[in-house]
């Protein structure tokens, strides 16, 4: 375990370890890490030409609400790395989604929405199995350890945009901002940006309502929920919003709408549709001569 924990950021670490409960930490990591070791292990005399693990990307830039997996592909990492220093074959590959094969292709909608607006790119299952191949040539001279793919770079995002992956800010992938950047002027055709729309408010009613969409859209992509099923009136412990989701969600509100609601309030809050008054009220870009309305 402490091998698959060197190779997580600070900040990866902090959201394997903060309010998730062992038996699901443990539920979530003892296949890979256990599976994996088992099988290291057993092939130890055995002169293989390959070692390939199966991964996911997650393990490279986290994931949200779910360390635990994040956690568990980078032992897999880990290990590959390990088994590489001792002279033994062995490959990882972290993969993003295959379009027409696997979970996500058999799970259209909701899950393949998510991993695309968390950066998450899809690739086809014939690239697929030429990366399962260069692994296959690559773990017979141990010059390959770790391919990593499914990961966006600027070309597929706008850095400009308030909603692109948390992991895009990490210091360790900034080398990505510059990959590919767009030539077109994306900003130009993609309307008042959310500080914009606050600064143009002329009421706390008209504030909250563009708050409450913005809020309902982060929780959606945050928590794996259709939008469409998430009702204003219910509190955020009604999804799931745990000490994980609501910190993201109070960096996200005081980066993008300059509003500072401490982590309980977010936790307490009776109705996300009160939450997001609160957050207007709190907001620095909205007008301090606006309409405040009663509630």
């Amino acid at each position: 375990m402490n091998v698959a924990l060197r190779k997580l950021t600070r900040f990866e670490q902090d959201r394997i370890f903060d309010n998730m409960p062992h038996e699901i930490f443990t539920k979530v990591i003892r296949p890979k890490v256990q599976g994996s070791w088992n099988l290291h292990e057993a092939t130890l005399t055995q002169p293989l030409d390959f070692f390939i693990m199966l991964a996911s990307s997650a393990g490279i830039v986290g994931d949200t609400s779910q360390g635990n997996y994040a956690a568990a592909n980078a032992f897999e990492d880990a290990l590959a790395h390990y088994r590489i220093s001792h002279g033994l074959p062995a490959t990882t590959i972290d993969l993003g989604a295959i379009k027409s094969v696997g979970y996500v292709a058999e799970n259209q909608g909701v899950a393949q929405t998510n991993l695309a607006r968390w950066g998450f790119l899809q690739i086809e299952e014939e690239e697929f199995l030429t990366m399962v191949e260069i692994a296959m040539e690559g773990g017979k001279t141990q010059q390959s350890c770790q391919i990593v793919t499914g990961v966006g770079t600027q070309a597929h995002f706008d850095k400009s945009q308030s909603d692109i992956p948390h992991w895009f800010r990490e210091p360790v992938f900034s080398h990505l901002h510059n990959m590919g950047a767009r030539t077109v002027d994306t900003a130009a055709n993609a309307g008042p940006s959310l500080s914009q729309q606050l600064k143009l408010c002329l009421s706390i009613s008209e504030a909250s309502n563009i708050v409450l969409d913005a809020l309902t859209r982060k929780l959606s992509k945050s928590l794996m929920i259709a939008l469409e099923d998430i009702d204003v009136m219910r509190p955020t412990a009604a999804y799931g919003v745990d000490s994980l989701v609501a910190v993201e969600v109070r960096n996200w509100l005081l980066r993008e709408m300059k509003s500072d609601v401490p982590v309980f309030e977010i936790l307490q809050a009776g109705t996300l549709q009160s939450l997001g008054v609160k957050v207007a009220e709190r907001s620095k870009l909205v007008g301090e001569n606006v309409i405040r309305d009663e509630e």
